[in-house]
């Protein structure tokens, strides 16, 4: 049996060289392959990250495109409360008092007087509240009797340009004549001046 010796050492250098340029090249490709997969897995979470965001934030509109659907509702009603309230305040604008004109007739006669008859005309808003005619009576004929009751009359905060007609005496010494009071604005209730109170609404 014969053995073959290779006396060359160029080609054993070679041959060395060569291998370490495969170790090299198979050690440089498996990095490559590495950094590409971990760029990849890196590229990935980043993507999923996104995704759920996105799911997220998709979920949020949702539910703020529902809550502004069942709030429209409420912004009808609102609209049509206002509404009303225009309305209210047109209607009510020229609104008086009957009681409290009647209550202040009723403090300022005298005890020895009285009305016979009794008339109130209300106004609209723009020209005041109105006016009363009444037909009025006294015990005490023309003085002190009639100028009491007017002057009375006059004492009123409410009563505006107290007029007197002509008085006339009975048998009895009873005076009666007609008067004329202008009612100041003092009578405007205005209790819908800003809308309906919130205990009605």
């Amino acid at each position: 049996m014969t053995a073959r010796v290779n006396l060359l050492p160029g080609t054993v250098r070679e041959r060395d060289a060569a291998n370490r340029q495969r170790i090299v090249a198979v050690v440089v490709v498996l990095v490559v392959i590495a950094g590409l997969a971990g760029a990849t897995l890196w590229q990935r979470a980043i993507l999923n990250d996104a995704e759920e965001e996105l799911a997220d934030a998709q979920a949020e509109l949702a539910a703020a495109q529902q809550e502004v659907a069942e709030l429209a509702m409420y912004e009808d009603l609102e609209q049509r409360l206002e509404e009303a309230d225009s309305t209210l305040q047109a209607a009510m604008a020229d609104e008086a008092t009957l009681a409290g004109i009647l209550q202040d007739i009723a403090l300022v006669t005298p005890t020895d007087g009285a009305l016979r008859s009794l008339s109130i005309s209300l106004a609209p808003e723009d020209v005041g509240v109105g006016s009363f005619n009444a037909q009025a009576e006294v015990l005490d004929s023309h003085a002190p009797g009639v100028e009491r009751f007017l002057l009375e009359l006059d004492r009123a905060a409410g009563f505006r340009n107290v007029f007197p007609g002509s008085s006339t005496i009975d048998e009895d010494d009873i005076a009666t004549f007609p008067v004329t009071v202008h009612l100041g604005r003092e009578y405007r209730t205005e209790r819908y001046r800003d809308g309906l109170p919130e205990v009605l609404r």
